[in-house]
């Protein structure tokens, strides 16, 4: 949908028979009650309910209420639902347990806790991919102390500005975990991952405007599976720091965009970084004449230098 649809008209979507895949990016104003139509829509697989659309979408109509119109869709896998400043409750997610077959879960809210998270990663069995963007107070990233939902998990996304670092120590428990996303996190700067064996399946790591710094880049070079590392936006990094990541010979992509800080020094590294395919560079020192250098010397590096 390209613009907002109002709520009598999302409850109207419960008569089409048949229907696998909901998108509702910007939805508008819609109270419970619209969504119960949508709640018969039982082969239903996928559907998308808010975002992070400004005028777009209304944060409080994403409520415990209509989380307990959604959990009625039992053949749920891939679920989005909230936008910032929802006041979606622990009870919300209680409801969302109810989804047994939901492998991939986007949560957006202000009010839910580590306890509900907790909960919903100790019951909803099949969730492996799980995004949780969030400003509450209560979110910290303790709800990985659920070790079996953890266990579970393949892809983590956290857009939190109250993680401590200390929430990476029980990434432990991730066993399975290829993808590590941690985003407006100010307060994590990487350093507790030295408490962290390695995590032999991890691939994809992004630190986007974080408190990560060299001490931290230390730390992920420890990971040596990874292909696609992004670090943007974090102004505690220098080129000294980047230069500990010379070791990661599998990895395929980089991103250091809008980190000024960075200089054409990053394509000395390069040269030690034999996979190495696209580099993102564009909000850095980097200059023109390093771009057009390095484009000369490995023609099969693609530089993104703009944005």
């Amino acid at each position: 949908m390209h613009s907002p649809i109002a709520g009598e008209n999302i409850s109207k979507l419960g008569s089409v028979s048949g229907l696998k895949q909901l998108y509702l990016f910007k939805p508008g104003v819609f109270s419970a009650d619209d969504l119960h139509p949508i709640s018969q829509l039982q082969d239903l697989t996928s559907f998308v309910l808010g975002g992070a659309f400004p005028q777009a979408v209304v944060p409080e109509s994403f409520t415990d209420m209509s989380a307990t119109a959604v959990s009625r869709l039992t053949q749920l896998r891939h679920l989005q639902f909230g936008a910032p400043g929802a006041p979606l409750t622990d009870l919300g997610l209680t409801e969302l347990q109810n989804l047994k077959e939901l492998e991939d879960l986007k949560i957006d809210g202000s009010e839910f806790s580590d306890s509900g998270l907790a909960g919903l990663l100790e019951h909803a069995a099949s969730l492996r991919f799980l995004r949780v963007r969030s400003s509450s107070p209560l979110v910290h990233g303790e709800f990985l102390l659920e070790v079996s939902g953890s266990q579970r998990l393949e892809g983590l996304a956290l857009y939190c500005d109250q993680l401590q670092d200390r929430f990476l120590q029980l990434a432990l428990g991730c066993e399975n975990l290829t993808e590590l996303q941690v985003v407006y996190a100010e307060q994590v700067n990487g350093h507790s991952l030295s408490t962290i064996d390695l995590l032999p399946a991890l691939k994809n790591v992004t630190f986007h405007k974080t408190g990560l710094d060299d001490e931290g880049l230390e730390q992920i070079a420890r990971f040596k599976s990874l292909e696609r590392l992004t670090i943007r936006e974090n102004r505690n990094i220098s080129d000294e720091g980047l230069q500990q990541l010379t070791g990661l010979e599998r990895l395929q992509r980089l991103d250091v965009s809008d980190n000024p800080q960075v200089s054409d020094a990053i394509f000395d590294i390069c040269e030690h970084l034999p996979s190495l395919v696209y580099l993102y560079t564009a909000g850095t020192g980097v200059t023109p004449e390093g771009v057009e250098q390095m484009r000369r010397e490995r023609s099969g590096l693609q530089i993104i230098a703009a944005p």
